[in-house]
């Protein structure tokens, strides 16, 4: 079997660059989050047919989203009362 230098050259330079298969664990910390509230299930479908089904669902969003702004907050103070 006879190797050419390009093949050669091209399996030496994958040999090399080749990421290290490594645990995530071992780079960083793994920590589990849990939520403050219940999870928050917004049914997107079926599509909204009318104005006001759309508003409704558009304002479940933002409380949604607001509530998720607050469990951050809560998160933030609890880290910066603990150190």
């Amino acid at each position: 079997m006879i190797l050419s230098r390009r093949s050669l050259i091209t399996g030496l330079a994958s040999f090399i660059a080749a990421p290290a298969i490594v645990r995530a664990s071992s780079i960083m910390p793994v920590k589990a989050w849990a939520p403050y509230s219940d999870n928050v299930a917004i049914n997107l479908l079926p599509c909204p047919t009318n104005v006001a089904e759309l508003t409704d669902r558009f304002r479940l969003l933002q409380e949604a989203r607001e509530e998720f702004y607050r469990f951050a907050a809560r998160q933030l103070e609890l880290m910066a009362a603990q150190s």
